[in-house]
């Protein structure tokens, strides 16, 4: 209910910026950003920085605000971003403290999960609804494929595409890491 929603607006405004980091510099670009999404679209702003794996707008532009979800949804793709890049990835401490402090909302459940810290039945059973099932499909499968098990991840993210939830950024997101696997074989 709280999440974070994509916002269509912002995806040109992305790639302005990534034109401009790479014609300009990062922190002309990061400030041409800040000044170009106001307050109110910073934390919609993850979703688009995620999917262009944008770590800088993640941890300098996007500002975790709303309700738990919304809060939790930010540090979520956080997670998920960092689990891509690997131990080595920089804000690990800053995550691990996050997810330090109880947390009550199911996306906080799937980032402890995707750093190690929460077992699978728990983060299956928050799959009660379409919409759950392909988020939590998703980030099951994202961790599978971040521990080398790229037939696991296939497997989670077309079930992510199976249980029919229409207008979830995590199905998209399933088919595009099954398009990058079958590239990649």
């Amino acid at each position: 209910q709280g999440r974070v929603t994509p916002v269509a607006g912002l995806t040109p405004i992305v790639r302005e910026y990534q034109f401009r980091r790479v014609a300009e510099g990062d922190e002309r670009a990061l400030a041409w950003i800040r000044g170009a999404v106001p307050d109110a679209l910073r934390a919609p702003l993850v979703m688009e920085a995620y999917l262009r794996h944008e770590e800088a707008l993640l941890w300098s532009v996007v500002t975790p605000s709303g309700d738990d979800d919304g809060v939790e949804c930010v540090w979520l793709l956080r997670t998920s971003d960092a689990l891509t890049r690997g131990e080595a990835d920089p804000h690990r401490a800053a995550l691990v403290a996050h997810y330090g402090a109880p947390r009550r909302s199911a996306y906080a459940l799937m980032g402890r999960y995707l750093l190690g810290d929460v077992a699978l039945d728990e983060v299956l059973a928050l799959a009660t609804t379409p919409k759950r099932r392909a988020e939590v499909a998703y980030f099951v499968g994202l961790r599978a494929q971040a521990s080398g098990h790229s037939a696991e991840a296939s497997d989670w993210y077309q079930l992510a595409g199976l249980v029919g939830a229409q207008g979830v950024a995590e199905t998209g997101w399933a088919s595009e890491a099954l398009k990058a696997l079958s590239e990649r074989d």
